[in-house]
């Protein structure tokens, strides 16, 4: 018989997931700034720059409408998804000059075909990142075992979610009272293990799950 919603099963199968990648067919690069468009068909670029102690932001940029995400500043390759569909895309590193002002430290245009529409509600990225070892993406594997069906599989995600995960206020308040950063990205196992969270972590965690399962999620 199936199991309970909630309760898990052993793991049926073997875990896949997408792992982003890097692979340097596509590059644009200057100022310590560089982005890789290798895998843009599957609606994603990775980006990293180095070389600077300021604080940084990735602006992409999509028929004039932007879209903000902070940037380490250690050399470190993050994923950015392409989730506005086919067309030209701006990716700018930016770079903090003082209080809330920003310059441009580089740039480069990305012209997108998606070979799959929902390819960008798939990958990990820098918000909803996850890897096969996740524990949150085993959870997920296990509270799915036996189900056929992807509403299925979302319902059982859903209800696991809702009954296991408390609503943090002590955080919620840090982020109205500045003690919780700005940039924070909820990290999924942390919020498994601790069960609870604000609104980006109950999002962020239900998301990772889903694609685990290759449902794509927003």
């Amino acid at each position: 018989a199936a199991p309970t919603r909630g309760t898990t099963a052993p793991v049926q199968q073997p875990i896949r997931v997408k792992i982003p990648t890097a692979s340097g067919k596509v590059v644009y690069e200057g100022n310590g700034a560089v982005i890789d468009a290798s895998n843009a068909a599957d609606g994603y670029v990775m980006v990293k720059c180095s070389g600077t102690s300021s604080r940084l932001k990735l602006r992409i940029m999509y028929n004039d409408k932007p879209i903000d995400y902070d940037l380490n500043n250690q050399g470190r390759f993050e994923v950015f998804p392409l989730q506005m569909g086919n067309g030209s895309y701006k990716v700018r590193v930016m770079e903090n000059i003082s209080g809330t002002k920003y310059r441009e430290r580089f740039s480069a245009v990305v012209n997108v075909t998606l070979e799959n529409a929902m390819s960008p509600f798939l990958y990990p990225s820098q918000y909803v990142w996850f890897t096969a070892s996740s524990a949150a993406v085993k959870k997920a594997y296990e509270l799915c075992a036996g189900k056929s069906t992807d509403l299925q599989k979302i319902q059982e995600i859903y209800a696991f979610i809702i009954s296991n995960i408390s609503y943090d206020k002590v955080k919620a308040q840090g982020v109205i009272n500045g003690t919780v950063s700005k940039s924070y990205i909820p990290d999924i196992d942390e919020t498994l293990q601790t069960k609870k969270g604000i609104c980006f972590d109950y999002a962020v965690l239900m998301a990772a799950m889903l694609r685990a399962l290759n449902i794509p999620t927003k």
